[in-house]
């Protein structure tokens, strides 16, 4: 049988103040296999703090789609 895992997906749209807490709470459920973050063309820094975070932290399951 499969292992299950849980993906969280959440959209995002300039949260560059708030989005590496966001990360960090969603990543630290049990539960929690992979965070899956939409960003909807921030105008701030949102995507540029995603990508430092996904480089500082490479083995977390941190996915980032761009629209």
């Amino acid at each position: 049988m499969a292992s299950e895992q849980v993906w969280v997906v959440a959209a995002c749209f300039n949260e560059a103040e708030v989005i590496s807490s966001f990360i960090e709470r969603v990543l630290a459920l049990p539960e929690v296999d992979h965070l899956l973050l939409i960003d909807d063309g921030s105008s701030d820094a949102t995507v540029a703090v995603i990508r430092a975070w996904q480089q500082s932290h490479a083995d977390q399951g941190v996915t980032l789609l761009e629209l």
